[in-house]
């Protein structure tokens, strides 16, 4: 279960659906709620009377999503408001305060080509935290069914664990999906069972998929069928940078589910 989940809220309101789902689905948690105001923009600060008028947005966004909590039965840990670089500013203080989950809105979308936003790509890129990514209204609540994706990698097996403690904590059904590429990939077999004795080491029972074709199709058609869908973020680049997976990055904007994207060791 996620002890501590960060909020960051612009004020627009758009958020306000995964405010109420990640209260209701981890009701125990403690929650943070943050607002980043830009000092500057396109490397030109920002006058002192259009920054007093963010800083005054900043504050309503914040307290909207408290009320929004509150309403859930949740009194928030903080409300802050932050200066600088939003997403910079949203990994340091997630970093500073343990957080084990951050929560964000996505622009649900029938366009695969629609990029995440660039907060929520550069907070992947760069933090070891899960993010939740959100762009479909659903109502919160007991997890009864998760799905994950996995190829077997470093990244995926990271995603394995949190989904197989997730499992635990709900009591929730695991389906682990294999997609392969084409018939000469064998992997999937031995991918799969190895996930399955991980879940056998909790209790947990862990069914199994192996199909073909594009990953990405086919986990947003098996995705419906679930409470949540949790996945590896990306892979490492040339540089040894984090780089959003092509797969991660077209299933985000296009989930039926909520998802969680991963990369680091998720802290029981």
């Amino acid at each position: 279960m996620f002890r501590k989940i960060l909020i960051p809220t612009d004020g627009r309101g758009l958020e306000d659906h995964v405010i109420k789902y990640v209260a209701c689905t981890f009701p125990l948690a403690k929650f943070y709620v943050i607002s980043v105001v830009e000092t500057k923009v396109r490397g030109i600060h920002l006058t002192t009377i259009l920054q007093k008028k963010l800083e005054e947005n900043a504050m309503e966004a914040i307290e909207h999503a408290a009320k929004i909590l509150l309403k859930e039965g949740i009194e928030v840990e903080e409300k802050k408001i932050l200066y600088g670089d939003p997403p910079a500013k949203i990994i340091s203080y997630a970093e500073k305060n343990d957080i084990s989950l951050i929560a964000f809105r996505c622009f649900h979308t029938h366009i695969p080509s629609l990029k995440l936003g660039g907060t929520i790509e550069k907070v992947l890129k760069k933090t070891q935290i899960p993010v939740l990514i959100m762009g479909c209204e659903i109502e919160g609540g007991m997890l009864e069914s998760i799905l994950i994706p996995t190829d077997g990698t470093h990244g995926s097996q990271n995603a394995e664990n949190l989904a197989i403690h997730l499992a635990v904590s709900f009591g929730a059904k695991l389906t682990a999906l294999y997609v392969a590429k084409g018939k000469e990939d064998e992997r999937g077999d031995a991918v799969l069972k190895n996930i399955k004795w991980k879940g056998k080491q909790r209790d947990v029972e862990v069914d199994t998929l192996l199909k073909q074709g594009d990953p990405a199709e086919e986990i947003l058609k098996e995705a419906p069928k679930h409470s949540i869908l949790i996945m590896g973020a990306g892979r490492k680049g040339l540089l040894r940078n984090m780089v959003l997976g092509h797969v991660s990055r077209e299933v985000a904007p296009l989930s039926p589910i909520p998802l969680i994207l991963m990369r680091g060791r998720y802290k029981i």
